[in-house]
């Protein structure tokens, strides 16, 4: 990649990729609250085909979020969460972090997703490690090298 709109191509391109993953996924299984043995096995093993992300969940209308590494957890009061549910948008991106699981940057990847008729969040962590390195530096014309 040798310019900026190449650059911006591939980053589009990338998360466009990442974000139809997460369209495949949540068909395998379906989300109920009486079955989280099921729900938890289901994520853990998403984990298994999709090595680029670190945690998968999937959370409902209250943000009731359970996710592959066992976490229980509110997830309402991320922006992420309410585009979704307050702007019905298809799909949601976080900030970068800093992974509790892998130390790494990561962002938070999220659509909507339904469920005999109810709204969920299905997401991942993505680690965006081998993304940094695949694509971290590039000659910006003839000034110079530009690091993302």
């Amino acid at each position: 990649m040798n310019n900026l709109n190449e650059k911006g191509n591939y980053i589009s391109l990338y998360f466009e990729n990442e974000v139809r993953k997460l369209e495949i996924m949540p068909k395998n299984f379906s989300y109920n609250s009486t079955e989280t043995g099921e729900v938890l096995k289901n994520l853990k093993k998403q984990l298994k085909s999709y090595p680029e992300f670190e945690e998968f969940f999937i959370a409902n209308s209250d943000g009731e979020s359970i996710s592959s590494s066992n976490i229980f957890t509110n997830i309402s009061r991320y922006r992420y969460f309410q585009e979704i549910f307050t702007n019905d948008k298809e799909w949601a991106i976080s900030d970068i972090f800093t992974s509790k699981i892998s130390g790494d940057a990561a962002i938070i990847l999220v659509i909507k997703h339904y469920i005999d008729g109810k709204k969920y969040i299905f997401g991942g962590a993505l680690n965006l490690k081998k993304f940094f390195l695949d694509s971290n530096a590039f000659k910006f014309k003839r000034e110079g090298n530009i690091f993302l």
